[in-house]
């Protein structure tokens, strides 16, 4: 795991979702499936599936990971600022592109830089026999855009399997509990079970400060 630090000369930058997860974490056949639910009713269906999202987003924000691929754009305001993508895991650049001094959109070609294969987060680079596009950009904040794919995969079946398992518990807890609370305050566990919480933990990306970067 990588431990981000020195937030002092760090600069938070938007992250913009530009496509969402086209997949269910957990499918309503598998959860039926660990419910022991008849498959061929589809009266909660609905119910289950909202049950799949809470689950889903409240491990992702926990997390801090994306699990079903979803785009990104981001903005930086010079080349220079091509480091560490603050979403996880990275997939793939579908684009970097920029500004340039004519204030004109252009593309930068894919050969020039590449990604880090990291647990966590992943930097871009540009390759050491290449070049920024020559002319610098233009003068104005967020003259570069990137544009990438975050996720563990397109499908349910690209997430580590103790991810899943835990998932499920969850959504097995939610659905028993259907939002009923033994206080009227509500407590933590009506979030996530242990079980759960104690794989989420192991994939929580943490900074050294303990700092939360707002997504």
């Amino acid at each position: 795991m990588r431990i981000f630090g020195n937030w002092n000369n760090h600069k938070v930058y938007p992250y913009k979702l530009v496509t969402g997860a086209a997949a269910l974490a957990v499918s309503l056949v598998e959860i039926k499936a660990f419910l022991k639910l008849d498959a061929s009713d589809t009266s909660e269906d609905a119910f289950l599936t909202i049950l799949i999202e809470s689950a889903v987003d409240y491990a992702e924000k926990y997390t801090r990971r994306d699990l079903i691929n979803k785009t990104y754009i981001t903005y930086r305001d010079d080349f220079e600022d091509l480091t560490t993508l603050r979403k996880s895991k990275l997939q793939s650049i579908t684009h970097i592109k920029y500004y340039d001094v004519a204030n004109v959109l252009q593309t930068v070609s894919s050969g020039v830089y590449a990604i880090t294969d990291e647990v966590d987060y992943s930097d871009i680079y540009r390759l050491t026999t290449q070049l920024w596009p020559t002319g610098g950009v233009y003068d104005r904040p967020q003259a570069v855009q990137i544009t990438f794919v975050s996720g563990y995969g397109a499908a349910s079946s690209n997430l580590p399997s103790a991810f899943r398992n835990a998932l499920m518990n969850h959504i097995a807890h939610l659905y028993a509990i259907r939002g009923d609370c033994a206080t009227a305050e509500g407590c933590v566990s009506c979030g996530a079970p242990s079980n759960a919480m104690l794989v989420y933990k192991q994939y929580k990306i943490r900074d050294i400060i303990g700092r939360t970067e707002n997504y």
